[in-house]
């Protein structure tokens, strides 16, 4: 409940402070995902808000990985239509390839645009004089608790930049690549190879 309320008033914060002026004018329109971490003793807490990933890997398998907010999931679906807002796709007008797969259009969230339904900031989305709605698009975490042992072998916490890219699967192999060869780095160093 202290980290929800944490996070609760960071957007608040945000909102008051940096979103609007002190003329009461749109200031910073920008907004973020994010992926928290704490860890005491053996436990391990984590909260996620939007599409930024924590993933805890096992016995070198995935035992553990946050649910990303997207709004073409069903929770996030009925949760934004209750609360007034809609979820839509572009046209496509031509079919796009990454890595020689066909990729799909995101789902997106109006009022905003955002290809995400959870986000801190972005009160275009958020705020009705910016042509926003309320708990359309919100900074409600998702907020679990797991146990740590001694078969864990790495917890990744990482944005869309890398899992638009990488599946969790394809995100072991290359721990474990720069794990092997680490040639006495340094854990941050170690971080950047991954």
């Amino acid at each position: 409940e202290g980290l929800r309320n944490a996070i609760t008033e960071a957007e608040n914060d945000f909102i008051k402070n940096k979103a609007t002026t002190s003329e009461g004018e749109k200031g910073d329109t920008s907004g973020s995902c994010g992926c928290m971490l704490m860890i005491h003793n053996n436990r391990c807490i984590i909260a996620n808000v939007g599409d930024s990933r924590c993933v805890i890997i096992k016995n070198e398998k995935v035992d553990f990985t946050t649910t990303d907010h997207k709004p073409n999931t069903e929770e996030e679906r009925e949760r934004i239509t209750k609360a007034g807002g809609r979820i839509y796709q572009t046209a496509r007008l031509f079919p796009l390839y990454q890595n020689g797969k066909e990729i799909d259009i995101p789902w997106r969230v109006s009022p905003g645009g955002l290809s995400v339904s959870r986000t801190f900031g972005d009160i275009e989305a958020k705020e009705e004089k910016y042509g926003g709605m309320k708990n359309v698009v919100v900074a409600l975490p998702d907020i679990t608790e797991y146990e740590l042992s001694e078969d864990i072998n790495f917890i990744v916490l990482g944005c869309d930049g890398i899992f638009d890219v990488l599946s969790n699967e394809d995100l072991i192999e290359c721990s474990k690549i720069a794990i092997r060869e680490k040639n006495n780095k340094k854990v941050n160093e170690l971080c950047g190879e991954i």
